[in-house]
């Protein structure tokens, strides 16, 4: 009896672990009937990233912001890469940088840009948390990373050691997000439909005094971010 028993529960693992064998099969079949539906055999055949020369014109000539006064912008190597910086003023306001990376090839994906930034600028950073904002033309949701940095040292960007609210995310047609893999996954659900989700890597500086707080000088960045994202998405969603 206790033979028979053990039989059967012997059966039933091996019947168990074969079914599990199936579906993970059956789970590899279907991505792979997913791979080929989209038309490609491997990355070396990305599907075209639409505007793509618009972005990279934006190396060379920064962003129009509207409300924003453009007092200069230039490339700046970081992290063997070019980014775009330029310096963004308003009335009433200390002026702000603002830095873009955009893609450049269809093979390219983010992935260290905000390690680069924070080797770039060697600063102490504080209090990190995200900031969400909201876009109307066109209408996006952003989530940013957001923190409290302290110059260690004065760099090619700014000669002297501030204080700065630091805001950034990687920004797309539809919205914006900090991680990487946010981007990874829309671009992969996209590529099945024969498209492609461009990206660019936004980083805003925002000197504030050193007493204030992340929460002291929110109304005050959010609208430079607000300008930065539609402008960005208004040139990706240009037939």
């Amino acid at each position: 009896m206790v033979g028979e028993t053990m039989n059967h529960k012997t059966q039933v693992q091996g019947g168990l672990r074969q079914g599990a064998i199936a579906l993970l099969l059956f789970l590899l079949l279907i991505g792979g009937m997913v791979f080929n539906f989209s038309g490609q055999t491997s990355w070396r055949k990305p599907f075209p990233v639409e505007n793509l020369a618009a972005l990279r014109d934006l190396r060379d000539t920064g962003l129009t912001l509207p409300g924003w006064e453009n007092e200069g912008q230039a490339q700046l190597n970081v992290g063997g890469r070019e980014w775009s910086v330029q310096a963004a003023a308003q009335r009433g306001q200390r002026t702000a940088i603002v830095m873009i990376l955009p893609q450049w090839g269809p093979k390219e994906m983010p992935g260290v840009e905000w390690s680069d930034i924070d080797g770039f600028f060697r600063w102490n950073r504080e209090g990190e948390r995200s900031l969400s904002f909201t876009t109307t033309n066109p209408p996006t949701t952003v989530q940013a990373r957001y923190f409290l940095a302290r110059d260690t040292a004065a760099t090619k960007v700014v000669p002297h050691r501030q204080t700065v609210a630091v805001l950034q995310w990687y920004a797309t047609p539809n919205g914006g997000n900090p991680s990487a893999g946010w981007w990874f996954w829309r671009d992969q659900w996209a590529q099945v439909r024969r498209q492609r989700i461009p990206w660019v890597a936004v980083s805003l500086r925002f000197p504030i005094d050193p007493s204030s707080t992340l929460e002291d000088v929110e109304g005050d960045i959010l609208p430079l971010a607000e300008a930065v994202q539609e402008a960005i998405a208004q040139i990706m969603l240009t037939p």
